[in-house]
């Protein structure tokens, strides 16, 4: 092998190794911090237009590779591993947000901070409640606790939830008393839940003490 032809190899096996380390990059950080409500083809087209600095680096020694050796064999792989780059970085994406999506807890926890007070049986009540009722998404690991209850964000991706609910409230027992624009109300025992819909279009789901409303209701909205 030549020195010309072993400076070619080493090229394209650094671009190479520049590709798999920029797909490995994109998959964990979108397993951090992937908008998990985007569909894959968004997540995967947003990802690469961010990460176009990494396909650049990895295009110069592919392109220095073509230039020292122009034959169509290499400037073929060198085509070959920038464009399998770019559909790594972009699949890589889309990976780590469905697996950020799956990490997402099926209920709120909503005594995990809670061992003692006036809340606690307020939290574990409504701990309760939302393991009793199905829910069409997982919710998102943070919200409120309290003595006002426990409310979630819930991590629907480019679902209306209402329907959903509308069937599966009544399923587990619990009586639908308030169906409006606003908000999604129904009542179990001392148990109240509703469902919300913020201006960002983020769904939220609260149970509480029958008593009381969600806080967030009066910003709230709900889906036909």
């Amino acid at each position: 092998m030549t020195k010309t032809s072993r400076g070619v190899a080493g090229l394209l096996l650094l671009a190479a190794l520049l590709g798999g380390l920029a797909v490995t990059v994109a998959y964990g950080f979108s397993v951090e911090y992937a908008d998990t409500a985007a569909t894959a083809l968004e997540t995967a087209i947003r990802t690469v237009g961010d990460w176009w600095f990494t396909i650049a680096i990895v295009a110069v020694p592919a392109a220095l590779a073509a230039l020292l050796r122009r034959t169509t064999r290499v400037v073929l792989a060198a085509v070959l591993v920038v464009g399998l780059t770019v559909l790594g970085v972009g699949a890589g994406a889309v990976l780590g947000a469905q697996e950020k999506y799956e990490r997402y807890p099926a209920t709120p926890n909503c005594t995990a901070e809670l061992d003692r007070g006036p809340a606690m049986p307020v939290t574990q009540a409504a701990q309760r409640a939302y393991e009793s009722i199905e829910h069409p998404a997982p919710f998102s690991g943070g919200g409120s606790s309290g003595v006002d209850g426990c409310s979630s964000q819930l991590m629907v991706r480019d679902d209306d939830p209402t329907d959903h609910y509308r069937s599966a409230l009544p399923g587990a027992g619990w009586k639908i008393v308030s169906d409006t624009d606003l908000m999604l109300r129904a009542e179990h025992d001392d148990e109240a839940f509703e469902l919300t819909q913020d201006e960002f279009g983020d769904w939220t789901v609260w149970i509480g003490p029958r008593d009381l409303a969600s806080p967030d209701t009066h910003n709230g909205r709900v889906g036909a």
